[in-house]
């Protein structure tokens, strides 16, 4: 049913309390495929899929059936839409029986049958809760403790086993709808670019409705290192920000600036966060606000979601307990919940400032101010990291007035601010010390209740 913006104060404030109470829980008609606009993911039925992920780097490995029902339960629970995931780990890896992928890892024929088949329980449990699992078949790794990038693995194996693996990873798991490929992992390709093409390219022509991207090295996107290949469906990027010293790779952009760069790039593909600080690593940096901000700036540069990360990758025996208690985990539903409570399809990055034109702080800091507008001028959302003074620009949206309201991101509650002319610059101050969202209608756009 439509509902036109004179009651988008009503509308707004019962979806995100419907998505609060309930999580915002949907069921999707799976493989995920690319938005017309190839801007964001959507199902078979048209439905637009919020990529959330978390990252259990060693989910098949560390966990046995019951653990990975618990941990994925927890997960879907928590307002998360993807788990990601390896799929044989670091070189010399076994799963909770002791299993390894490879007898061989110079030798991809000798994949264990086994391992994979425990693999294959863990994704009907995922597709049971209604999960995509994003999978790294060959994970590269950063400093030579994976299959490409920095050591001999993937060359030694070559073109036509790297291209067999891909071949048999189809006829394995191409039977599964919620499935997401992450080829490489933590690195560049480097000397591993045609075995890892090979791979792409067998696991696309034998699996071609399961999606497809490529994790790069920190600092670069799949775009920047692959020119354009027909496998690549989508672009992941990764970084931390400026001023964070702690990575392998110490020139960080922000979140926002790779996002923005990402954005621009021609063909268009949906991009989305794979990898940032994780929670509670390199502390304060990995603090709940810090995992808030790459999120946002992610969504807010014009990305279809992002990815969360946190000292579960590698399931350490706290696992469990960590899932209760990291705080900036458990904040990130309030992001997928005003996602799907807005039309956000329709919104553009505003990658020239024109929405807020004072008190965003300076651009390429860890502070600064991200907005997104409609397309049509109806409705602007800014994301505001810390408290602060700020000036709005009014006349970037359509009509004579406008209505504010702050969205809190630690909890999901709305509060209205009141209405305000759009002939002159309207100043905001945020309510408290920590990071809001200001949300301005317009009133010409139509709003459809979920």
């Amino acid at each position: 049913m439509a509902i036109k913006t004179s009651y988008f104060k009503i509308v707004l404030f019962f979806l995100l309390w419907i998505s609060t109470v309930c999580g915002q829980e949907q069921d999707y008609l799976f493989p995920l495929r690319i938005s017309p606009d190839q801007r964001y993911f959507e199902d078979q039925s048209g439905k637009t899929f919020f990529y959330s992920a978390d990252t259990a780097w060693k989910l098949f490995l560390k966990l046995d059936l019951e653990e990975a029902q618990h941990y994925l339960e927890d997960r879907k629970r928590n307002g998360f839409t993807v788990v990601q995931t390896m799929l044989t780990g670091f070189d010399g890896n076994t799963d909770i029986a002791r299993r390894r992928p490879f007898s061989d890892s110079n030798d991809f024929s000798t994949v264990n049958d086994e391992y994979m088949g425990h693999v294959q329980e863990v994704i009907q449990i995922a597709e049971s809760l209604n999960l995509v699992i994003a999978i790294a078949p060959l994970w590269a790794g950063c400093c030579g403790e994976g299959y490409g990038g920095r050591n001999e693995f993937m060359n030694n194996n070559g073109i036509d086993k790297s291209r067999w693996f891909g071949e048999y990873l189809a006829q394995k798991f191409g039977k599964f709808d919620n499935i997401f490929w992450i080829i490489g992992g933590d690195n560049d390709p480097k000397t591993s670019v045609e075995e890892y093409d090979a791979l792409a390219k067998a696991l696309k022509a034998n699996a071609p409705h399961q999606l497809m991207t490529y994790h790069a090295a920190s600092t670069h996107s799949s775009t920047d290192v692959w020119d354009n290949p027909d496998w690549l469906d989508v672009s992941m990027i990764y970084t931390y920000f400026r001023g964070f010293n702690k990575a392998w790779n110490w020139r960080q952009p922000d979140v926002y600036e790779v996002g923005y760069t990402e954005y621009q790039k021609t063909p268009k593909r949906p991009f989305f966060l794979g990898e940032s600080t994780y929670e509670r690593e390199h502390d304060p940096m990995g603090s709940p606000l810090q995992i808030r901000k790459q999120a946002y700036w992610s969504v807010f540069s014009g990305g279809a979601g992002h990815a969360y990360g946190s000292a579960n990758w590698n399931i350490p025996p706290e696992w469990k307990e960590n899932l209760r208690n990291f705080k900036g985990a458990i904040t990130l539903v309030h992001l997928k919940n005003l996602f799907h409570s807005l039309p956000w399809t329709k919104v553009r990055p505003d990658i020239s400032g024109s929405l807020i034109v004072g008190g965003n702080d300076t651009y390429a800091t860890n502070d600064y101010a991200t907005s997104v507008i409609a397309h049509d001028g109806g409705f602007a959302l800014s994301y505001v990291p810390s408290q602060r003074s700020f000036t709005v620009n009014p006349q970037t949206l359509k009509g004579k007035k406008l209505d504010a309201y702050w969205y809190n991101p630690i909890n999901g509650k709305v509060d209205y601010l009141g209405s305000y002319s759009t002939k002159g610059s309207i100043d905001f101050t945020s309510p408290s010390a920590q990071d809001w969202v200001l949300i301005l209608d317009a009133g010409n756009t139509e709003f459809k209740l979920k």
